[in-house]
């Protein structure tokens, strides 16, 4: 392609116009639009070289003036639960927010991050942001949406799905999640290939589905290998590093007995292997203990935690590519997905 040489003068005082641009790359005002708009009916070579040229002339496109005629705003809004910010839950959200960042953007739109209510007023965000014509769609990301959100959703024919928790309310809305009874079972039975026959689990509050579901998966690989389910080794605590700490102390006798400890969220099974190490007892050589989510922190920890990793790239960029394609008309209907996680060995069983 040749090369454009601007005069700055000239430039400054001439403003360029989609029309220029048109004539010096010899094709019609749409394409031009088209290309701008990153739309999927021009070439990619076409584009680029478009794109290039309006670089060239300094051409800025005014995306405001198009959302005003288009009544769209090209920005989606993601709903965390309150406390995300919370060490418990950081690491999980803080993976969560990138990569939906990424995906998001990836696509030409914007991504705004809420939570589902003002904290201090009370008042629901996901209103204000959908009153006040902020969002094309929503993307819900927590566990426990009220009934009245999810009906305001519904009356604003705002597109919405459910990422990573499902919404137990209406079962018709679209979810994109992970399988954790699958990844509850994978994690119990690679603890009874290797020779665990007394497992004990750590979870966290029935009601909360994801460790619902983590607790199946465990009672159903022991049931699978004819292993007595003990209730007594089922432990409901908090998922702070804190809370794996202190079951430690507290379950001396208990583990002394166990083979092995399924520990429901990796920050917990670190609190888990620090307490282990305070009483004297080596992993996996005593006692072997798998995680759950593979955060990065798995790697440096010795010995190197066991886990079972949640392909949440993957499962964001579906999400997003699907809401994306149903808001510009790519699609008629999302179709929802849950993914399956796997396990990855290290050496802590």
């Amino acid at each position: 392609m040749r090369m454009i040489l601007v005069d700055k003068e000239r430039s400054k005082m001439k403003k360029i116009t989609i029309k220029d641009i048109a004539k010096i790359a010899g094709v019609t005002h749409p394409t031009v639009s088209r290309s701008l708009n990153d739309s999927n009916l021009v070439s990619p070579k076409t584009k680029e070289k478009i794109k290039k040229i309006a670089d060239e002339l300094g051409f800025e496109f005014n995306a405001s003036a198009r959302r005003l005629k288009t009544q769209k705003t090209e920005t989606i809004a993601v709903i965390f639960p309150t406390n995300f910010y919370h060490i418990e839950a950081e690491q999980f959200f803080r993976m969560l927010q990138k990569n939906l960042i990424e995906s998001v953007e990836k696509n030409s739109y914007n991504v705004i991050f809420q939570t589902a209510e003002n904290s201090f007023t009370g008042e629901s965000n996901i209103k204000k942001v959908i009153a006040q014509n902020q969002v094309d769609g929503i993307i819900i990301a927590l566990n426990n949406l009220k009934k009245e959100d999810i009906e305001y959703i519904k009356r604003s024919k705002k597109e919405c799905l459910f990422l990573y928790y499902k919404n137990e309310i209406d079962e018709n809305s679209k979810y994109f999640g992970v399988d954790n009874f699958y990844g509850g079972y994978i994690a119990t039975k690679h603890l009874i290939e290797n020779g665990g026959k007394k497992i004990a689990t750590i979870s966290c509050d029935d009601e909360i589905s994801e460790f619902y579901d983590r607790t199946r998966g465990y009672k159903k690989a022991l049931e699978e290998a004819k292993i007595k389910l003990e209730e007594n080794l089922i432990f409901n605590r908090g998922i702070t590093f804190e809370s794996g700490f202190d079951w430690v102390s507290e379950n001396k006798d208990i583990i002394n007995e166990l083979d092995a400890v399924f520990v429901q969220t990796d920050l917990m099974a670190f609190g888990v292997l620090q307490g282990l190490k305070k009483i004297g007892l080596k992993v996996p050589e005593d006692i072997s203990i798998i995680g759950y989510d593979d955060v990065d922190y798995c790697k440096y920890f010795s010995p190197q935690l066991t886990t079972i990793h949640q392909p949440i790239e993957d499962l964001v960029k579906k999400a997003c590519q699907e809401l994306i394609n149903k808001l510009e008309g790519k699609s008629k209907k999302m179709e929802g997905v849950v993914l399956k996680p796997y396990l990855v060995k290290r050496g802590s069983v």
